[in-house]
């Protein structure tokens, strides 16, 4: 039997025909009150799709080595990457993320969102922290 590392998304899953931005919504830093607001609607619609899905399982699992953004498996980025790092997955797909605090991209391997989440410039999953400078 040979074995392929390219590994396809699940398919049948609740999400299909809902609108894609909802399980990839921008990012919440800079955002108004009301924006944010809507955001986390967004967000709590697209994890209550997920869960009632019947492959929540499979889209998580295929998720937490191919998919680095949006919502996967009823997690969003930030619950994927702490389950990444308990269970020690590391990411198929590197991908060039944009962190406004570094002024340029990087690549967001597991290693280096580490160290970006242990000097405090970046939450788990590689994104720009918000400043508390309220």
């Amino acid at each position: 039997m040979v074995s392929s590392t390219k590994v396809a998304a699940p398919i049948g899953g609740a999400c299909k025909g809902e609108p894609t931005e909802l399980w990839f919504p921008r990012n919440y830093v800079g955002m108004k009150i009301n924006e944010l607001v809507e955001h986390r609607k967004n967000v709590a619609r697209a994890i209550a799709i997920c869960n009632s899905c019947s492959i929540i399982d499979k889209c998580l699992e295929y998720s937490l080595s191919n998919e680095p953004f949006g919502i996967w498996g009823g997690k969003t980025e930030q619950e994927r990457s702490d389950i990444r790092i308990r269970r020690g997955i590391s990411l198929d797909r590197p991908e060039k993320v944009y962190t406004p605090l570094l002024g340029k991209p990087f690549f967001a391997s597991e290693e280096n969102i580490k160290k970006m989440h242990s000097r405090g410039i970046a939450g788990q999953d590689g994104r720009a922290v918000e400043s508390s400078n309220d």
